[in-house]
């Protein structure tokens, strides 16, 4: 704790020097009195420290630890620890969603459900609505959007409820969930339903700069990103596309606001406002604005690969190949010939085989290749792109 109050964190050695300073405090404990309520403290904190820092390798085995010390004691104390259990496994199931293993999380949401079912206290009640947002994140990633979103509506009525006694404490999460819930209704092409949730998150999110200003720009940049996707994809019209460039516009803007104090957490939906915002402009003919955006999509999602090589194989190969259709549409074909090259390389150093978008993309890229051969002249080239 004293490490982690001198903002030792700046340092790859100050984090490596805070965890062995939790693991020596576990080894201490355990000598002391085995794993009692005191080694579950320490194991509860040292986990909020690993997940908040995203040490997700150590994570791993200390959720698996922490799951299996909180289900003795909440056995032996009938209940005691239910709203710590539900937590720990509520945090091993996000983790498991983000590093792309829903299937794998379902079960310790459910768990950790289970064992906040009956808590009235606010913490508690919170912790249950968090889990039940989770819950349909992964549901969300697996294309169970019904049952995603009937579980986002219910998370919101408790925030809701939990905000209504507790005003300002509570709109994070309501922006949120309003997001995506609107998301989850698109998908299902319930558009004046995402219309009016995702409306909704726009009205509500600047209420919340004074509290985290932060949090108010990322979560309105997200609310302007899904409506301009409900305007670009689901309606398909000029007016819509119009419209579309506009909410996409404000996205930017809004990521780009949020960036300025945590670039690398708003980097991916930056990235995606910025390609999508590429795609309105090339619908509506602006030539010199689709590149642009094209190109500082690029910049990011460059920017994501070198902090996490492969991560983002997938939005770095859509970002080159967009640009390369952008070069083809003003003539410049040996630009665009590079983008699809580049395109090629960076699926070529990841599996990407196993993703149905990157297969795609893949084809795709080869496809123009082979077309480009063709409008040169040359037969063989195009021939091995085929």
């Amino acid at each position: 704790k004293v490490s982690l109050a001198a903002g030792s964190l700046a340092t790859k050695q100050g984090v490596e020097e805070t965890i062995e300073a939790y693991e020596n405090a576990l080894r201490i404990q355990e000598e002391i009195s085995g794993e009692d309520d005191a080694y579950a403290d320490i194991l509860h904190d040292y986990y909020l420290f690993l997940f908040d820092i995203r040490e997700y390798k150590r994570l791993e085995s200390v959720s698996v630890k922490a799951e299996a010390v909180f289900t003795a004691l909440d056995a032996a104390d009938h209940g005691v620890y239910g709203g710590l259990l539900g937590r720990m496994l509520n945090g091993h199931g996000y983790y498991l969603y983000s590093i792309g293993k829903p299937e794998e999380a379902l079960p310790k949401f459910k768990a950790a459900l289970q064992a906040l079912s009956g808590r009235t206290d606010e913490v508690g009640r919170a912790d249950a609505a968090m889990t039940r947002n989770n819950h349909g994140l992964a549901l969300m990633e697996m294309g169970r959007f019904g049952e995603a979103v009937a579980l986002f509506r219910e998370a919101l009525s408790m925030f809701e409820e939990l905000e209504s006694e507790n005003p300002g404490e509570y709109l994070k999460q309501i922006i949120m969930l309003l997001n995506n819930a609107g998301e989850c209704e698109r998908r299902l092409g319930h558009l004046k339903e995402a219309d009016s949730l995702l409306h909704s998150a726009v009205t509500r999110a600047p209420s919340l700069l004074q509290k985290d200003e932060f949090q108010a720009h990322y979560l309105l940049g997200m609310a302007h990103l899904n409506l301009g996707v409900l305007r670009l994809v689901a309606l398909q019209d000029k007016a819509s596309t119009r419209n579309a460039l506009e909410e996409l516009s404000l996205a930017v803007a809004e990521f780009s606001q949020a960036a300025t104090v945590n670039p690398m957490e708003v980097a991916p939906n930056l990235a995606l406002a910025l390609n999508d915002r590429a795609v309105a402009c090339h619908e509506l003919g602006q030539r010199e604005d689709e590149i642009a955006s094209a190109k500082a999509a690029l910049s990011e999602y460059r920017r994501l690969d070198a902090a996490c090589p492969g991560v983002y194989a997938d939005g770095l190969s859509m970002a080159l190949f967009n640009l390369g259709i952008y070069y083809e549409s003003v003539g410049d074909y040996v630009a665009a010939e590079k983008a699809y090259g580049e395109c090629v390389q960076v699926l070529e150093g990841v599996q990407w085989q196993a993703s149905a978008n990157m297969s795609e993309n893949m084809g795709k890229a080869c496809g123009e290749l082979a077309s480009l051969c063709v409008r040169r002249g040359d037969t063989a080239g195009a021939e091995e792109w085929r």
